[in-house]
């Protein structure tokens, strides 16, 4: 996780984490319309979801370019500085952009996103909710399918054209496999997040219905399982888990092995003890 996509991986579940938090707490209608609580988680909740989805489309431009040939002089750290740039820089412009409109006479009145008025977030008339928020969610999906398009073409030609070269290359071959495998990993994650913003941009078009609701709902909630299970819950996780809680105690093989080895070290020693009696009494002797 300490690589670039590690390092955006964290960004972009960290963004979704606030983002999701502050909508379960407005749920709860913990304060009312209008104040600054109100207000301001607002903007947080629309500052995190916009940071996630330009996170998302950050992965999807990275797996691109790794699969796309290009090799820039830049090191990771500046690559991932940039990266960063974008991700938070972009998404708070745009925040900039909107409380600029939603305080000021720029624009009149209803076009503005009118956060903390009807409720803690962008208003509920379907015009604004699509420029502030499915406009740019819409452009992004657009782009990612595009590269994850593009980078599926590009491995399917890479591996009509070189299979046999890549046979004999086992360092190259392994790198290969690697970012195949991340890029199959990402083509996952985009479809789970794709679905459940799909899903919510047809309850916005279509209109609130309760069954809607309880399908965005559900997806939403299965959004970070199936992250944790993508990504985190790996065969390599489960056993350092097992190992921190002692629950590879009951492992038949493994405690056989080490009980066999604990015998044969035991049973090895006590030969190497017993095999010249006549050396340790001479030793003793000379030690009294």
């Amino acid at each position: 996780m300490q690589n670039i996509p590690g390092k955006s991986l964290m960004c972009y579940v960290a963004a979704l984490t606030v983002g999701y938090l502050l909508v379960a707490l407005m749920r709860f209608n913990l304060y009312g319309y209008r104040s600054n609580w109100c207000i301001a988680s607002g903007y947080l909740v629309y500052t995190a979801l916009m940071a996630s989805f330009f996170w998302l489309n950050v992965m999807a431009f990275d797996i691109f370019w790794t699969f796309g040939g290009s090799r820039g002089r830049s090191s990771e750290r500046r690559k991932f500085l940039y990266y960063s740039l974008y991700a938070w820089g972009v998404p708070l412009l745009i925040v900039g952009f909107v409380t600029l409109v939603d305080n000021t006479e720029l624009i009149h009145e209803s076009k503005r996103p009118q956060i903390g008025k009807e409720r803690c977030f962008v208003s509920e008339e379907r015009l604004i909710g699509f420029l502030y928020m499915y406009l740019p969610l819409l452009l992004l999906v657009s782009a990612n399918v595009l590269f994850f398009a593009v980078t599926a073409i590009r491995i399917y030609r890479m591996e009509q054209a070189t299979a046999s070269a890549l046979s004999g290359e086992s360092r190259r071959h392994t790198k290969y496999e690697k970012d195949r495998n991340r890029f199959s990993l990402y083509v996952r994650l985009f479809i789970i997040m794709g679905v459940t913003w799909t899903v919510e941009i047809i309850t916005f078009l279509v209109g609130e219905s309760s069954w809607l609701i309880y399908l965005v709902d559900i997806c939403n909630c299965l959004t970070g399982i199936s992250i944790f299970i993508l990504f985190v819950w790996k065969p390599k996780v489960k056993q350092l888990l097992m190992k921190r809680f002692g629950m590879n105690r009951g492992v038949p093989g493994r405690n056989e092995q080490n009980t066999n080895s604990t015998v044969s070290t035991t049973r090895s020693t006590d030969l190497k003890g017993t095999a010249n009696p006549e050396t340790r009494l001479t030793d003793m002797t000379h030690g009294n």
